[in-house]
């Protein structure tokens, strides 16, 4: 199964304040609103770049992981009938 990691929700979190700042730019949106969308970009991007890469998943491999101490080579023998 796959796990969202935070790393995952910050870069759709700069893709969309990317797009949001590029749009208002082009669509020339008031001089402050552009300096707000440019600070949420910078500071979403900084959070991005400082999360660590998330680590993947060990895979549960019941052979390797479950062990039996006492068990040993005993036969069970049912009696002729």
């Amino acid at each position: 199964m796959l796990q969202t990691s935070m790393k995952n929700y910050l870069s759709n979190a700069v893709e969309a304040s990317g797009v949001a700042l590029i749009t208002g730019i082009e669509e020339r949106r008031d001089l402050r609103q552009l300096g707000d969308l440019w600070r949420h970009y910078t500071g979403l991007r900084a959070m991005y770049d400082a999360e660590p890469d998330p680590q993947p998943e060990e895979m549960w491999d019941p052979d390797y992981n479950i062990s039996f101490s006492n068990i040993d080579d005993t036969v069970i023998k049912f009696p002729d009938t």
